[in-house]
């Protein structure tokens, strides 16, 4: 995956440019070479869009990913139960009202943070 952009300079640039903007965001950050504490370090890639009008370059994060005698990162996350209602539901009521209102959550999914837990 990394041969498209090793051969155009631009979109490796794009990439950088949004690593850059998601750390100065809080969506990701760096962590420190102590290997004290626990940490997990997520696999990405670039996927390239050219036909896109607007994200022709998108990084996709692989949090399933597993290392050698480690569980992957969705192992290892606290699993809530869903308390989202259900969706049929939703649908079949949105259905009967005269107006209806939607919205576009842009990079809402990059805003999830985690505790960090001292274990002493």
């Amino acid at each position: 995956m990394w041969a498209p952009l090793q051969k155009d300079p631009e979109p490796l640039q794009k990439y950088r440019e949004t690593f850059l903007e998601q750390e100065r965001n809080g969506v990701i950050e760096q962590t420190s070479t102590d290997r004290q504490q626990m940490e997990y370090f997520i696999p990405h890639q670039p996927v390239l869009r050219s036909y896109k009008n607007t994200t022709k370059l998108r990084i996709v994060f692989d949090a399933s990913a597993k290392l050698r005698g480690r569980a992957s990162l969705n192992e290892q996350l606290f699993r809530e139960p869903v308390i989202l209602p259900d969706l049929l539901g939703i649908l079949l009521r949105w259905r009967t009202r005269i107006v209806s209102v939607t919205a576009d959550l842009e990079k809402a999914f990059l805003q999830l943070g985690f505790e960090q837990k001292i274990e002493t």
